[in-house]
């Protein structure tokens, strides 16, 4: 025979365990939904930024052009020299 403290029932006729069933299967569809979301935002973010990256490499590209064509010799050039402040 079963167990009758397993399978108590709830006034409105549904059980305990069910109720608990319930309680977990819609406690994970929040989360589920709240993983999607993260998810989304990721998807739209690495979309944003390879838009951004490509967009400043035609804008780099285009600057070496003109400057090639201006003759400067800044491949060459040493990057400015940067004095750290002491405090």
């Amino acid at each position: 025979m079963a167990d009758v403290s397993d399978h108590q029932m709830v006034p409105n006729g549904v059980s305990d365990q069910e109720t608990r069933w319930k309680g977990k299967y819609f406690t994970l569809l929040k989360h589920c939904r709240q993983m999607e979301q993260e998810n989304e935002r990721l998807v739209n973010r690495i979309y944003h930024v390879k838009t951004l990256l490509k967009r400043y490499r035609k804008q780099r590209s285009f600057l070496k052009d003109r400057l090639d064509e201006y003759n400067d010799d800044y491949r060459d050039a040493q990057p400015p020299f940067q004095v750290k402040q002491v405090l």
